[in-house]
């Protein structure tokens, strides 16, 4: 049953890295959208694998989850620092940016995470590393380590971070804090429910049915329930983010269950599931390589290429730029891996029948 479930997590992290990609070229389910709950859905699942225990070693755990995100995240950050230069000088492309200044490598990572258009989906690792950070005072700092206290306080922060967003046009730390406040509650969630006795109890026909027909009647009343968490950018009713994010994290969660069972080793979502934060770094640039194909191809404006979300018909084609968006980034560090380790095995060039022999006489 424990590694049914830990399955489950993997192929619900392969599910959810299959919306952020979808997402970012087209968007099929555009009666309940994935903006609606996609990156709600990473933060919960953060939070359902977080075990308390290590609270005792803050430090330590610290460093670690720095050494799992931050480390991969800036070494992107250079890559896409050298192919946003290659792009200016070759292209003519984002030639506003200059791509190794102080700002680009250090200051905006912490903050909006934008700092190179091929680079966008990478924020989502630097707020979630400030989320686990957030999350590890938390009981002591509210005096209890009860879910409902802890679910109450983060809840509240969270609303007031989007309302605040709704409110003002916020400066890059602040929107980073509404990240992170927002993210937080939905880790919470994550943690919680490991513990809740009764968390497996929710996913029957009966919790499943209720959940569709939540999802129906927000589509049917046309409610504005599509909000860009990157940007702060929420629209309509402030409590409906939390509906549709958490009845959206259900409805993936509860396939991901359900395909827990039947998953052979080696499945294509056990895979993506493993590769999320390659996919993460790298499934814009894949979008990118593809149109470089496709845009001279079909005679589209080579002006769209600066435009990393562009699609060359996107209705029909999503289905191939979610493939290169998906595999893509596994096949690209699967082919540096296997590079490393040809030049690891490589024979030294002193090395050999002669080399113990001593210098001719």
């Amino acid at each position: 049953m424990p590694q049914q479930r830990d399955q489950a997590i993997t192929i619900a992290r392969g599910l959810g890295i299959i919306l952020v990609v979808l997402g970012h070229c087209y968007d099929p389910f555009s009666w309940y959208p994935i903006y609606s709950y996609h990156m709600a859905f990473f933060f919960l699942l953060s939070g359902f694998v977080f075990n308390p225990a290590h609270r005792a070693d803050a430090r330590g755990y610290a460093l670690r989850r720095a050494r799992r995100l931050l480390v991969p995240y800036f070494l992107y950050n250079l890559l896409f620092a050298g192919l946003t230069w290659a792009a200016a000088a070759g292209l003519g492309l984002w030639t506003d940016i200059a791509p190794f200044s102080l700002r680009a490598l250090v200051s905006e990572p912490l903050t909006t995470g934008h700092q190179f258009p091929l680079y966008n989906g990478g924020w989502f690792l630097v707020t979630l590393f400030f989320v686990q950070l957030a999350a590890l005072p938390l009981p002591r700092l509210l005096g209890s380590d009860a879910p409902a206290r802890l679910l109450g306080a983060t809840g509240l922060l969270a609303l007031a971070c989007v309302l605040t967003a709704q409110i003002f046009d916020l400066s890059p730390v602040a929107s980073q804090l509404g990240k992170v406040g927002f993210g937080l509650f939905f880790y919470v969630c994550g943690s919680a429910a490991r513990s809740w006795p009764g968390f497996d109890a929710l996913f029957t026909a009966r919790g499943l049915g209720a959940s569709v027909l939540c999802a129906v009647l927000l589509a049917c009343l046309g409610a504005t329930v599509d909000y860009n968490l990157s940007t702060m950018s929420f629209h309509g009713n402030a409590l409906l983010v939390f509906v549709t994010s958490l009845n959206g994290s259900y409805l993936a969660l509860f396939l991901a269950r359900q395909l827990a069972k039947s998953v052979r080793p080696g499945s294509l979502l056990l895979l993506l599931g493993e590769n999320t934060v390659p996919i993460m770094c790298l499934h814009l640039l894949c979008f990118f390589m593809l149109n470089l194909v496709l845009i001279p191809a079909s005679g589209t404006d080579p002006a769209l290429l600066g435009n990393t979300l562009f699609c060359v018909n996107a209705p029909r084609l999503f289905p191939l730029y979610a493939a290169a968006g998906l595999f893509g980034p596994i096949g690209l560090t699967r082919a540096i891996a296997a590079l490393q380790a040809k030049i690891r095995r490589r024979p030294d060039r002193c090395s050999g029948p002669l080399a113990d022999q001593g210098a001719p006489q």
